[in-house]
């Protein structure tokens, strides 16, 4: 029953996929009309996950000069946030892609690319460093310092202490500060 489910979401996005590049090229295969953009140029093979498992042997077709984009894949959601929270906890804590990769199969995906997590983690970083370096404008009238330690893999497995600040303002709302 799975496996015909997978099917059935495979011809759906083979559809779409092909659907879509016929709308970008203004040709469907074959055809030859004035309103043609591009040529097709082969096709390529794409494995892609859903929540109901993997799909194999996708064919997405290329284009001779267009760079053409599948909003398909930006429908289907490619990994669930909470595995996405995961990978970032675990390059947090020091793991490296491969423990990554296995926190990922634990909630149900079979693989990830190490691309994706390398693209993830850089936005992740730029988000962090605009936070770090953003002005803090707001008078506190209070500030608290607390922290806790975590265990950190660098070379070997040794304890970090990592420090929190929080300002609490005049009407007693708190922020974390830094």
């Amino acid at each position: 029953m799975e496996q015909k489910k997978l099917e059935e979401a495979k011809r759906i996005l083979q559809d779409q996929i092909n659907e879509e590049f016929e709308q970008q090229i203004g040709a469907a295969r074959y055809e030859r009309t004035e309103r043609r953009r591009d040529e097709r140029n082969g096709s390529r093979a794409r494995s892609y996950e859903i929540l109901g498992g993997r799909i194999e042997e996708l064919k997405i077709p290329r284009a001779r000069e267009l760079n053409i984009r599948f909003t398909v894949f930006d429908m289907w959601e490619r990994v669930q946030p909470r595995v996405v929270g995961e990978i970032l906890t675990a390059y947090l804590l020091g793991k490296s892609a491969a423990a990554g990769s296995v926190i990922v199969e634990a909630f149900g995906q079979s693989r990830f690319s190490l691309t994706y997590l390398q693209r993830l983690v850089k936005r992740f970083e730029k988000r962090l460093k605009g936070w770090k370096e953003r002005k803090i404008k707001k008078h506190w009238r209070y500030l608290f310092l607390d922290g806790m330690a975590v265990k950190v893999y660098d070379t070997y497995l040794k304890d970090k202490v990592v420090i929190f600040a929080y300002g609490m303002d005049d009407d007693n709302r708190a922020k974390l500060l830094g």
